[in-house]
């Protein structure tokens, strides 16, 4: 519920709950981060995923990212990668990704 009037009500199917920030950002007409921008571009290839089950482009369920296009297997090469980083690593991406 908000304050003001929100056209979300778009059956957004099966998705991964990490794009509802994104999504909510867009709709208020921010201006995303570029992690959030980036995961915006990622849903549209990978809308849902958790652990070794992928829902591709095409909502099939598919069990490793070897089934997925090659577009759909870079995003969640790099996506890792920007994970690993700000939970593991040096957070090198943190000034640039998250402004």
């Amino acid at each position: 519920m908000a304050n003001f009037n929100l056209n979300m009500e778009q059956e957004l199917g099966t998705i991964s709950p990490m794009y509802f920030a994104p999504m909510i950002v867009d709709e208020l007409n921010y201006k995303p981060t570029l992690f959030y921008s980036y995961l915006s571009k990622m849903k549209e290839h990978i809308p849902a995923f958790r652990k070794q089950i992928y829902l591709n482009d095409k909502g099939e369920v598919v069990h490793d990212t070897s089934s997925l296009k090659r577009d759909a297997i870079q995003y969640m090469k790099q996506y890792q990668l920007l994970e690993f980083d700000t939970l593991s690593g040096k957070q090198y991406g943190k000034e640039s990704l998250y402004k």
